[in-house]
Formats: C-alpha cells, sequence, structure tokens
C-alpha cells in the first residue's frame, strides 16, 4: 500500500463510521463490476473528500486509523474511469493530490473548493462526455445547499448517496420553537423553502397537544416531515 493511500488528517466518527464506508465501498464495487460492458464512461464523484483517511474513536476511547472514502474507492477490484474529489479545506486538499500522483495511471481530478459551486460544474462536464456513475455527500454539517441536491436529482446521470446530517439538523431546531436567526437561512436552504414552510412542518400545533421535536419519538416525526417537504 502506498504511503498517501492512508494518509490521516481528520479525527471524527466511531465503530458505525467504518461500517459505513464499507458498504460504500461494496456498492461502489458491485457499480463498476454490474456495469462493466457498458461503453458510458463511469464516474465517481466524492463531493466532501476529506484526506484520505479518517481517526476514529473506538468504544474504549483509543483511536484507530481507516481508510476513508476517497482511499476505499480508488482501491476497488474495477475501478471508475474518472475520479472527482472535491475537498474545501487546503490542506487535505493537498493531501488529496499527493494520492492523485501516487496512481498516475488513473483519471484522479482533485477540486480545492466548494461543493455547492463545483458540483454543478462537473455534472456539465460529465454530460458533454456520455458519462453515468455515482456521486457521495457525506457532509461535515450542514454544508448541503438544495440547489445542490436539485442539480443531482435533475442531471439523470448520477446515483446518489446523500448522508443526511439529521443531528446537526435537530441541533438548529429548539424545543420552544425559537430558532435564531443566523440558523434560519441554513435551514432554509438545507431543505429548499422559506422559514414558513419548514417551520409550520416542524413545529405543527395540535389542538390538545404540540408536537415537540425533543420527544420520544423526535427523529422519527423530524424524517417523517423532511420525506414529506421532498
Amino acid at each position: 500500500m502506498k504511503r498517501n493511500d492512508f494518509t490521516s488528517d481528520d479525527t471524527f466518527g466511531g465503530p458505525w463510521t467504518d461500517d459505513k464506508l464499507n458498504i460504500i465501498q461494496k456498492y461502489l464495487s458491485a457499480y463498476t463490476i454490474a456495469l462493466k460492458k457498458w461503453s458510458f464512461k463511469k464516474v465517481y464523484i466524492d463531493a466532501f473528500a476529506g484526506s484520505g483517511g479518517i481517526n476514529i474513536k473506538e468504544d474504549d476511547g483509543s483511536l484507530r486509523q481507516i481508510k476513508g472514502s476517497v482511499s476505499r474507492a480508488i482501491s476497488i477490484e474495477r475501478p471508475f474511469d474518472i475520479y472527482y474529489f472535491v475537498e474545501l479545506n487546503k490542506g487535505k486538499a493537498d493531501l488529496l493530490v499527493n494520492i492523485q500522483k501516487e496512481h498516475p495511471k488513473m483519471d484522479i481530478r482533485t477540486i480545492n473548493g466548494d461543493a455547492n459551486l463545483e458540483i454543478p460544474k462537473i455534472i456539465r462536464n460529465i454530460k458533454g462526455m456520455n458519462a453515468k456513475g455515482v456521486i457521495f455527500l457525506d457532509p461535515y454539517h450542514t454544508n448541503v445547499e438544495w440547489n445542490t441536491i436539485h442539480e443531482i436529482g435533475t442531471c439523470g446521470c448520477l446515483d446518489f448517496w446523500y448522508l443526511f446530517p439529521l443531528s446537526a439538523f435537530t441541533r438548529m431546531l429548539p424545543k420552544n420553537g425559537e430558532v435564531p436567526e443566523e440558523w434560519k437561512s441554513k435551514i432554509s436552504n438545507l431543505c429548499g423553502c422559506n422559514d414558513n414552510i419548514w417551520f409550520n412542518k416542524f413545529y405543527q400545533r395540535k389542538k390538545t397537544y404540540q408536537m415537540s421535536l425533543f420527544d420520544q419519538d423526535r427523529n422519527h416525526h423530524l424524517k417523517k416531515q423532511l420525506m414529506l417537504m421532498t
């Protein structure tokens, strides 16, 4: 294994992070194998690519280094024709460039930029080259804007994996409904609707009872409303 295949510049998550990435890796491997006889170019896009590796915290508090989504995507049995790795952080993007240099036979394109601005450009590019593929969005917080989701959904050429940041989202929805002004625009961008619509959805008043987002069924209620809005 080359040194930069296992670069680790991030520390977050836990054992579930490894499980999540294992599922993604298996899917990517199955995707390229299943479509190996198709003539179109197969593209993989990682919109929040990180640095190539992750330090996760085990249940006993110790840290374990694992491969990130980038390292897993390039190590599958039958690689994609083109890889796009988008990373906003310059230091992490530089580490991805090192990975790119160590795989000169692979078409890897590292982009240091905002995923919300870069994804539409990538989609326009792959549409012009008769390509199809997979896009993976695993944002750090509530970084993905609704316009980006809409762009991906209407392109017709990408299988879409979006790990929605539910915990970060619910932290912006206080029980008393007094959402700070600076959070309102973030929520609107995330949901693709104005303040009145999402507020009424998440704080529905009943005649005898107001649903609290912090009740026992809080996450079930929130997920249901998100599905109704989309």
